[in-house]
C-alpha cells in the first residue's frame, strides 16, 4: 500500500501550526490524566531512532491524540527497536541503518572493495548492525580481516592523532568526529547499499486504538521531521545553544540519508526486499508484520 501522504497533509499542518505557531496548549490536568496510557521502550542506542517519538512528546502530538505516551524499561506495550529483533511488526521508523564509515583524510577515489583483507573498528552503537555490515562489504568484495569493537571514548583519543584510519560509527558520532578533527570524512554510507528497508520500527502488541493514535502522532513527527528546517527542528528539541550545531548537522543528515520514512505504515515492498537481500531467515511479512492499525492511522488522518 503507497504512502498517501497528500491525503493527510492538510490535516497535519494544521496541527503543527497550531502546535508550534500559536505555541503549546497544555490540557487541564483532569483531561490529561484520564487519556489512555500506552507504554514505550526504546532500546536503539542514538538519537535518531528516539527523534520522531520526541517530537511527538515535545510538540504534544500524544496529547493531541489523548494519548499518555510513558517511557519504561521493563514490561512495555510497544518498542522502538532494530527490525527483526521482535516481532509483531507494527510500523516503521527508520528506513536505513545509521553507520557510516568515516576516516580523518579524505579520499574521493575511496571504494569499499578497498578494505578488502584489512581490520575494522566499530563502536558499541553501531555493534548491533555488524551482521548486516558484513554482508554490505562482502557485497562490494571487501572480506574484513578482523572486527574489532572499541569503546567510542577511546575511538575520540585516537582520533585526535590521526591514529585510527578508518571507522564505523552512527552519524551523531560522526558530526562529534568532525567537531574534533574538520578533516573528517564519510568515506562511505551504508544505507546506499540496502536501499530502502526497515531498520528500526515499532513492534509489539498493544491495543488496537491506542496503537491507531500512536501511530498517527508519529506520522505528525515524521512529517515534522521530513519538512521542517534542521535548525528548526534542533532549537525546538534542544532550546539549549550548547552542541545545537552538532545536533543540526546530525539532523540534517539523516534527512540527507533519507532515514526516516514518510509514514509509519509498514509496506510489504521494503520488508521483501530487507528479507531477500539481507534477512533470509525473517518470517514472512504475512507472519511478521501487523499493517492494521498503520494502515488505519493513514486512513483516519485522511477522513
Amino acid at each position: 500500500m503507497p504512502q498517501r501522504l497528500s491525503l493527510w497533509i492538510p490535516a497535519i499542518m494544521a496541527a503543527t501550526l497550531a502546535l508550534t505557531g500559536c505555541g503549546q496548549r497544555t490540557p487541564s490536568p483532569s483531561a490529561h490524566r484520564h487519556n489512555p496510557v500506552l507504554t514505550l521502550h526504546i532500546s536503539v542506542p542514538g538519537t535518531l531512532a528516539a527523534t520522531p517519538v520526541k517530537v511527538a512528546q515535545t510538540l504534544g502530538f500524544f496529547r493531541q491524540e489523548h494519548l499518555n505516551v510513558h517511557d519504561v524499561a521493563h514490561h512495555a506495550e510497544l518498542r522502538v527497536e532494530l527490525a527483526g529483533s521482535g516481532w509483531p511488526i507494527d510500523g516503521y521508523l527508520g528506513m536505513r541503518p545509521d553507520v557510516v564509515l568515516v576516516s580523518p583524510i579524505p579520499d574521493p577515489h575511496f571504494r569499499l572493495a578497498a578494505l578488502n583483507h584489512l581490520p575494522m573498528v566499530i563502536t558499541p552503537a553501531v555493534a548491533a548492525v555488524e551482521p548486516l555490515a558484513v554482508k554490505i562489504l562482502t557485497a562490494h568484495h571487501a572480506t574484513v580481516s578482523r572486527w574489532s569493537t572499541m569503546p567510542y571514548a577511546q575511538v575520540k583519543s585516537l582520533w585526535k592523532d590521526h591514529h585510527l584510519p578508518w571507522a564505523l560509527v552512527s552519524l551523531q558520532q560522526a558530526a562529534e568526529l568532525q567537531s574534533i578533527d574538520s578533516g573528517t570524512v564519510i568515506l562511505a554510507w551504508l544505507g546506499a547499499s540496502t536501499g530502502p528497508i526497515p531498520q528500526v520500527v515499532v513492534a509489539g502488541e498493544a491495543p488496537h486504538a491506542e496503537l491507531v493514535h500512536f501511530l498517527r502522532a508519529l506520522n505528525l513527527a515524521l512529517w515534522y521531521l521530513n519538512t521542517t528546517p534542521a535548525a528548526q527542528v534542533s532549537h525546538i528539541l534542544f532550546p539549549s545553544p550548547q552542541g545545537a550545531a552538532a545536533v543540526t548537522q546530525v539532523l540534517s543528515a539523516a534527512r540527507h540519508y533519507q532515514y526516516w520514512p514518510v509514514t509509519t505504515f509498514p509496506d510489504s515492498q521494503s520488508f521483501q526486499r530487507a528479507r531477500t537481500d539481507w534477512f533470509p531467515t525473517w518470517p514472512s511479512y504475512g507472519q511478521a508484520v501487523h499493517p492494521a492499525a498503520g494502515r488505519q492511522a493513514l486512513s483516519d488522518a485522511g477522513a
